[in-house]
């Protein structure tokens, strides 16, 4: 079976909506103990927003166990940033996204694949924020809304995450393989994965396709509003 994709791969819609909504100056706010944070502020994020002619005015580290992010906040406020972007890991999120609000903050604040679930504790206070993720149970199309169905059948009403929706399309992939494989034989079944990999199919998550066996999805940016997390239209999905 392959790999999910990075989640480094869904940012560039991001820095393609700060474009669109005219956010030229933006800080970053990472956790610098995590290393996928730390890798998203030096390596991935800084080129992706150079491609989209952002300027980066501020960049500043928070751990993960800081419950009072009001210091970090008031070093980059004070760079009048249109925008605020917050790398960070769990309920990390919530410290600096709350800290921004209570210093009256008025710009853009965006975020990572951490901030699901993470924010929804914030309420209203969290409406607003945005970030890239790879799924949305809001996401209108057939395969989807069929596979929320079947979620909520199975699970009492519950609404899937992104990770119910990947294991979802990882077990339709190795499902596709084994029919076509029409054999247990190791060769045939891996051959078999290899073609469905490549052709792709439509998925919960999008069209998927698989290259060094690791999953390509289109990603979408969502956005924290009335307690759901709503697709904003025009990017990916």
């Amino acid at each position: 079976m392959g790999r999910h994709t990075p989640a480094d791969q869904y940012f560039h819609w991001e820095t393609e909506y700060l474009r669109d909504k005219n956010a030229k100056n933006v800080a970053i706010i990472y956790n610098s103990d995590v290393s996928s944070t730390q890798k998203w502020a030096d390596s991935v994020w800084p080129p992706l927003a150079q491609e989209a002619g952002l300027n980066i005015v501020a960049k500043e580290a928070s751990p993960t166990s800081a419950t009072d992010a009001s210091g970090v906040v008031s070093k980059v406020v004070a760079k009048n940033p249109d925008a605020v972007v917050v790398l960070a890991s769990g309920t990390a999120n919530n410290a600096i996204v709350l800290a921004l609000r209570r210093a009256n903050f008025k710009g853009i604040i965006a975020g990572s694949i951490g901030m699901a679930g993470a924010i929804n504790p914030l309420k209203e206070q969290g409406y607003g924020v945005f970030w890239p993720t790879n799924f949305s149970n809001l996401v209108e199309t057939p395969e989807a809304k069929n596979f929320v169905g079947l979620y909520q059948k199975m699970f009492n009403n519950e609404l899937p995450n992104n990770y119910a929706a990947a294991a979802y399309d990882e077990v339709w992939f190795l499902a596709r393989a084994l029919k076509q494989a029409d054999s247990v034989d190791r060769e045939a079944i891996n051959n078999a994965l290899q073609e469905v990999g490549a052709a792709g199919f439509d998925g919960a998550l999008g069209k998927i396709t698989y290259k060094d066996n690791v999953s390509q999805a289109p990603g979408l940016l969502i956005e924290w509003r009335d307690d759901k997390e709503v697709p904003v239209q025009g990017y990916g999905g």
